[in-house]
């Protein structure tokens, strides 16, 4: 999937790799109008444009054969009207092409995957022979029923079934659709890479934090083929750094608890430079283990990331830093992680401990065995916590869009949303809310249907509360909606406090590149002839030298909302001129169209003239304060008509004849 930019063509899937952040020169009005340096997202999702690649200019021709149409998908996604290779390659779903509508999509019963030779997509039957891919059956997925691992001596890649036979012939084994390489199914890349891996020294006493810096895009390598995922963290194809965490020097039974972190909010010396994210497993490559995840946070302005668990004593923790989900799969960089030591585990699970104000960070990680010891202040009960805290906003037309999937185009500039507050009881015993606040952009407000001092949430379940309200998406705003908890176990005096947050981003439309802002156009014509249809400046003395003719003033909207018209003039030879059926003020103009009135008039073409008709024009959206105007002219010249080249002026002849004879 290419597009033209510049003058010379670009491959999407490799320029785009920036996702939200890729900027360049977005088209609209079918390349009537050009948006420049806009980011992706907001110019195919927001202004509904074509987006013409990285770094292109509105100085460009728009290129045709990019479109848009309906993109559909094969799982609880909604159909949206999209860039065609953006729906394919970002979304991803499928593109059905121009001239198509949402309700032209398949019924997600029909989707299966569709085995390529080197990929696979959901699709449906007939559209997956038209791509000459092999379809494995209606309700089957890529993961489980075309992917599967070739596994060698020293390496494991990923593969399609379809594709097996040359991707994997004579560089391993094919271990069949649905296999992977993680650690038990194709161990030695996971025991070469565990194995080498630098070691960070465990801090030696509470409050104290080890540091190790590094640069994934140095030393780093892809594993996304080679070690499972955990929940809270997806392994891109980006380039990763592994660390051990020996724990050979704890000395409690119950463990210790321990973070790590790359974000300088939450420990003192961690550090990102770029959007990464932070996976921890144990054990060794016969069995990892699943401990903890994280990938990004409002909270940390580094985009860093924070994980805490309980760290058990003689036991080999494997910590991954790696790219952040919805950023660049190429997302790599510096960072500083550090690892604190924050005290016993006393009543903590053993596995994993919840830290309900994660933060992700994305930093690039040179391999190195030196670390740092900082002094720390130990954290407070608060890590402790069996409650957790969430705050989700949806809204729409069907009330289940997630509000940051909200778009101006197709969902207008006010919105209506839910916001949904909820406390967990993620502990074993119950718990007992001693508090439950709202705050909105940092200011505290009553939470409607917010559960009083007292209430008691069972074992593994929650409270939730929902409030109604709207959004305007055409401002520039951030909205942040948060809430804190705090609850306690039945006789216990120890608080467990949780706090979550929702951040949705607003912005308003687009400026355009228009060296003038107005979004209304003028124009003057004049035809006259027999016919009526010759363009006056092709009228000729051979029709007289007085003709009729006929003076036509336009305003077109060429933005893309509604034009009030504040003003319509004529001037002819600079003098104010009636204007026969002038629009009124305040008559409005839509999108694309154009209001004209017709003058008749009689020139003549036998003097010497300048004929000058113009007309002045100035709108403006409605109920807005800003002017917008135009003008335009149209000038005939006129000359009389030559002198002639006789040698005598005289217009009268004389003569005389004499006749006579019989």
């Amino acid at each position: 999937l290419r597009a033209v930019a510049g003058k010379g063509r670009r491959d999407l899937e490799q320029q785009l790799c920036l996702c939200k952040e890729a900027r360049g020169a977005c088209w609209t009005q079918g390349g009537k109008r050009c948006i420049r340096n806009i980011d992706l997202a907001s110019c195919v999702r927001g202004v509904r444009g074509i987006f013409h690649g990285v770094d292109s200019s509105c100085q460009d021709d728009f290129n045709p054969e990019l479109t848009r149409g309906p993109c559909c998908y094969h799982d609880n996604r909604m159909c949206m009207t999209l860039q065609s290779d953006y729906c394919e390659i970002m979304s991803p779903g499928h593109a059905l092409g121009p001239g198509k509508s949402c309700g032209d999509c398949p019924n997600k019963s029909e989707y299966g995957a569709c085995c390529f030779q080197n990929t696979c997509k959901h699709l449906p039957r007939g559209i997956c022979k038209q791509r000459e891919g092999t379809f494995k059956g209606e309700g089957t997925n890529c993961n489980d029923h075309c992917y599967g691992a070739c596994c060698a001596t020293n390496e494991c890649k990923i593969v399609t079934e379809t594709g097996h036979p040359q991707t994997c012939q004579g560089q391993g084994t094919w271990a069949g659709a649905g296999s992977n390489c993680q650690a038990g199914g194709c161990p030695t890349k996971c025991i070469n890479t565990l194995s080498t891996a630098p070691v960070i020294n465990f801090p030696r006493q509470q409050g104290e934090v080890s540091i190790v810096k590094g640069d994934t895009s140095v030393g780093g390598a892809d594993y996304k083929d080679n070690f499972q995922e955990c929940s809270g963290a997806t392994i891109l194809r980006s380039k990763g750094l592994w660390y051990n965490l020996p724990t050979n020097a704890i000395s409690d039974v119950a463990g210790r608890l321990v973070t790590a972190s790359t974000c300088s909010e939450d420990v003192a010396g961690a550090s990102s430079m770029y959007k990464s994210s932070i996976t921890i497993q144990e054990g060794d490559c016969s069995g990892l283990n699943c401990v903890d995840a994280s990938e990004t946070s409002k909270s940390c302005k580094e985009g860093g990331a924070t994980v805490q668990f309980c760290a058990v004593r003689n036991k080999s923790y494997r910590i991954l830093i790696h790219g952040f989900d919805n950023y660049c799969s190429m997302a790599s960089g510096e960072f500083a992680m550090a690892i604190r030591d924050d005290g016993p585990c006393d009543g903590v699970d053993p596995v994993s401990v919840p830290i309900l104000t994660t933060t992700t960070t994305t930093t690039t990680a040179k391999p190195s065995t030196t670390t740092k010891m900082l002094r720390t202040t130990p954290v407070t009960t608060s890590a402790l916590c069996k409650v957790q805290a969430s705050i989700t906003c949806k809204g729409g037309a069907d009330g289940m869009t997630e509000c940051s999937q909200l778009s101006k185009e197709e969902d207008g500039c006010d919105v209506k949303v839910t916001y949904s507050y909820s406390v967990f009881n993620t502990g074993l015993t119950p718990m007992i809310i001693e508090n439950f606040g709202l705050f909105v952009s940092g200011k505290q407000v009553t939470l409607p249907g917010a559960s009083s001092v007292g209430v008691e949430i069972g074992v593994g379940d929650s409270y939730d509360t929902m409030v109604p309200t709207s959004i305007n998406l055409c401002q520039d705003a951030t909205i942040t909606h948060s809430a804190e908890v705090s609850a306690k176990s039945p006789g216990s005096i120890q608080l467990c406090e949780a706090r979550a947050e929702n951040v949705l981003e607003t912005t308003a439309p687009a400026t355009t590149t228009d060296p003038e802002p107005c979004e209304v156009k003028a124009s003057v014509t004049c035809m006259g002839g027999t016919d009526g249809t010759t363009d006056c400046n092709n009228l000729s003395k051979d029709d007289g030298c007085t003709v009729h003719v006929s003076y036509t003033y336009s305003i077109e909207n060429t933005g893309l909302t509604p034009m009030e018209i504040e003003s319509f003039d004529r001037l002819v030879n600079g003098a104010p001129a009636t204007l026969p059926n002038a629009p009124s003020v305040g008559s409005v103009i839509a999108p694309g169209s154009s209001y004209e009135t017709v003058a008749a008039a009689t020139i003549d073409l036998c003097q010497n003239a300048f004929i000058r008709h113009s007309t002045e024009v100035s709108a403006s959206p409605p109920g807005g304060a800003a002017l917008c105007q135009a003008g335009a002219d149209h000038v005939l010249i006129c000359t009389a008509p030559a002198p002639t080249t006789d040698a005598e002026p005289c217009e009268v002849q004389a003569s005389i004849t004499c006749k006579g004879g019989a």
